[in-house]
């Protein structure tokens, strides 16, 4: 009876570990055939590199287990440019060509389908955006100033119905992973009183994020400092549709 019940506890035990949750990425790379994939986080300065795997063939794989859903950067060695995506514990599938990698599609992470949505919600402001922009350097290279600066206003103020459409997005979407990479978007905006507002609003299970973790001890810093530091900056990974336009030709 003893040996039976020690078989059945073993049994139990791994049962428990084969249910254990993690992720396996399954990734096809067309124009690929060998190379090394390397799976990476952003820190500040550069990325930090969590796992490499050998391409075979235009396909890769990685197992491992995450604390919790976040972006990570899938880029080929010694190859520039590379794929921001939400990894969870789930079964995800990449397939991409290896001089577009970006543009590469994934399946199977549930909160990078739920980003790709919230960037969906940009497209037709993004159009506008580039829209005036390309009306912006006309002007400027006509040297026709006062378009120029009537464009400029027109592009801040769908800039700032940008940043109000992203604030909604943090207060009607508290416990999601994508939140905080939004809140980091548009942290250089915010005054301390509201993104010490909008970090209240998150719900707890947020508090193990490291992003939530820094924008929460740089805000003790912020308040701390002398009166007239009111910005809050958060160097915050680049996830969402922002642009940089002005200033550029």
């Amino acid at each position: 009876m003893k040996k039976l019940f020690i078989l059945f506890a073993a049994a139990l035990l791994v049962a428990s570990c084969a249910q254990e949750p993690k992720f396996v990425i399954n990734g096809t790379i067309n124009g690929a055939q060998d190379g090394i994939i390397l799976l990476q986080k952003r820190i500040p300065g550069g990325y930090s590199v969590i796992d490499s795997a050998n391409i075979v063939n235009g396909a890769f794989t990685f197992e491992g287990v995450i604390e919790y859903p976040q972006m990570v950067n899938l880029a080929i060695k010694d190859v520039r440019g590379g794929l921001n995506f939400f990894i969870e514990n789930a079964e995800i599938t990449i397939t991409g060509k290896a001089d577009s990698l970006y543009l590469a599609s994934v399946s199977g992470s549930q909160t990078h389908t739920e980003y790709e949505t919230y960037k969906a919600s940009f497209d037709e402001m993004n159009d506008e955006m580039r829209k005036a922009y390309d009306r912006y350097r006309e002007a400027k290279m006509a040297g026709n100033e006062e378009l120029a600066s009537a464009i400029e206003k027109e592009f801040e103020e769908m800039d700032s119905k940008q940043t109000e459409m992203k604030k909604e997005f943090i207060i009607n979407n508290p416990a999601s992973f994508i939140t905080p990479s939004v809140l980091g978007e548009i942290s250089y905006y915010l005054e301390a009183s509201e993104m010490e507002e909008l970090l209240g609003k998150l719900d707890t299970t947020l508090n193990k994020v490291q992003s939530v973790i820094t924008m929460k001890d740089k805000l003790v810093l912020l308040k701390a400092v002398a009166i007239g530091q009111n910005r809050f900056h958060f160097p915050a990974i680049p996830t969402g549709p922002v642009f940089e336009f002005w200033g550029k030709t």
